[in-house]
């Protein structure tokens, strides 16, 4: 609505505390093959590094929640780059994440490379340039039971992150504390909820195939008869 200039049509936004996303909701990503450089280099240039860093804390979140869609784990995330010497007086919004190196994973030199200038290779010596990047995130997340009556939610304070790695951190510690504060216990019980429901749809499949089995047998026979 924003785009396109409707803002005045919106009665009511639709984010915490009366909603919260999926993981990853509304961010989109291409797949190549692996060891395609040329076509990974080429595509670099359609990268958002905030999305990138947002949605990589998202899923270190989940990640250590071990959720997915059949868990009900909602997150709502907010990024805004910092200019140098914003927030400076904040020592407790850093996170800190292992220095980079040539053997890095690709997702961590997100927003730190120019789209100009290629990965380095593991043979490679030294690091290319990188840009200094500080931007503040927010990260909220709920856990809530399967009958809607217990919800945890954890929304501190934003922290000061300054690379993929820092705000996938920051993604992992929110999951821990959020575990701590009564998540767990709710986990738990969905985890066990799950596994009953695997098992009656493994039984069902393997029934409807084994009746499935018979069927094909008693017809070959009458057949044959």
């Amino acid at each position: 609505m924003h785009r396109v200039n409707l803002s005045h049509r919106i009665t009511s936004l639709i984010s915490s505390p009366s909603l919260y996303h999926a993981v990853g909701q509304g961010a989109l990503a291409v797949e190549i093959r692996r060891g395609d450089s040329r076509t990974r280099d080429v595509l670099r240039s359609l990268g958002h590094w905030q999305t990138e860093w947002r949605v990589g804390a998202e899923r270190a979140c989940m990640r250590i929640l071990e959720g997915g869609c059949s868990v009900p784990v909602g997150v709502e995330t907010e990024l805004i780059e910092l200019e140098q010497g914003e927030d400076e007086d904040s020592p407790e919004w850093t996170q800190t994440a292992p220095e980079l190196t040539v053997t890095s994973p690709t997702l961590h030199f997100s927003g730190l490379l120019a789209p100009s200038v290629k990965y380095p290779s593991p043979t490679c010596t030294s690091l290319p340039p990188l840009t200094k990047r500080r931007a503040k995130l927010s990260l909220k997340t709920c856990i809530t039971s399967l009958d809607g009556v217990r919800q945890i939610i954890y929304a501190p304070p934003p922290v000061l992150v300054k690379s993929y790695a820092e705000a996938e951190r920051w993604g992992e510690l929110c999951a821990e504390k959020i575990t701590e504060m009564g998540g767990g216990p709710i986990l738990a019980e969905i985890n066990v909820i799950r596994k009953e429901r695997e098992r009656l749809d493994f039984e069902r499949a393997k029934a409807m195939s084994i009746a499935a089995s018979a069927n094909g047998s008693n017809g070959v026979g009458a057949g044959a008869a």
